[in-house]
Order: C-alpha cells, then sequence, then structure tokens
C-alpha cells in the first residue's frame, strides 16, 4: 500500500510523458532530463491541497519553467507486464534512484 496522491497521473513510456489518456504532455527538457529508457508510472504533485495548481500546469502547451518547478512526479509503479506487485515496487524504486531527484 502506498499513499495516494492527489495529482495528474503520469505515464512515462521510456520517451515521452503522457497523461492517463494518452495525451502527450510538455514538460520542460530539464524535468525529464535523466529519466531511463523503461516505462513507469506517478501522479504529477504539487503538493497537498495544490491539485488545481497541478491541473494549470499540465495543461498549459507552454507552462513555465518555475511552474513545472512546483512539480514533482511520485513515482508509484513500475510497468513491466506479468510481473507481481512486489517485484515492481523494487524496479519503481531503482527507477527514483537513477532519476536522482526529490
Amino acid at each position: 500500500m502506498s499513499e495516494k496522491y492527489d495529482g495528474i497521473r503520469g505515464y512515462w513510456n521510456g520517451q515521452q510523458l503522457l497523461s492517463r489518456s494518452g495525451k502527450a504532455l510538455n514538460p520542460p527538457t530539464w524535468f525529464i532530463q535523466g529519466w531511463p529508457a523503461r516505462p513507469f508510472e506517478g501522479e504529477l504533485w504539487a503538493g497537498l491541497g495544490k491539485f488545481e495548481q497541478a491541473a494549470s500546469v499540465i495543461q498549459q502547451k507552454q507552462a513555465t519553467d518555475d511552474e513545472w518547478r512546483t512539480l514533482r512526479l511520485m513515482v508509484f509503479d513500475a510497468l513491466t507486464p506479468n510481473t507481481p506487485f512486489t517485484e515492481r515496487v523494487a524496479l519503481y524504486q531503482d527507477v527514483v534512484k537513477q532519476i536522482g531527484k526529490p
């Protein structure tokens, strides 16, 4: 069990950040720099009680760097088919270490 973050679902397909519906998001290059080529999923989160702020940043085609700096992607799954969740936890924890950001 993990904490539920009140944010916007973000899916990294190994090359691009997408919304839950598959829409391409427009994060700045520095936001996704160093992300691995394997897929993972999380919540784009601006903090407790700041869902509207996160949604506002995500919905803009050209949100500013300062607006993107208010967001974090809180990773909660490594998307590997037919892999038990306990093993996926170790995989996504490795992803977080690779990224090396809070």
